[in-house]
């Protein structure tokens, strides 16, 4: 199995969750990109969508949300 990751950073919320920030057009592209990747490594019959989410307070982490099959 392959895991892809989509890593995503706010320091605010003013424009939204930073998974929001993943959104249809956004998952269609890791979506072709993961075919590419699948067409040069056919050893992976499964491929993973995960997203993780990073709040910023200043430069310390405040959190961390790890959403595993965000999408397919």
């Amino acid at each position: 199995m392959a895991v892809i990751i989509e890593i995503k950073t706010r320091t605010n919320f003013d424009f939204g969750f930073p998974e929001e920030a993943v959104n249809r057009s956004k998952q269609r592209f890791i979506k072709s990109a993961a075919e590419a990747f699948i067409c040069e490594n056919p050893q992976y019959l499964f491929i993973r969508f995960d997203i993780i989410s990073i709040l910023l307070d200043g430069e310390q982490v405040k959190e961390i949300v790890h959403f595993e099959e965000a999408f397919y």
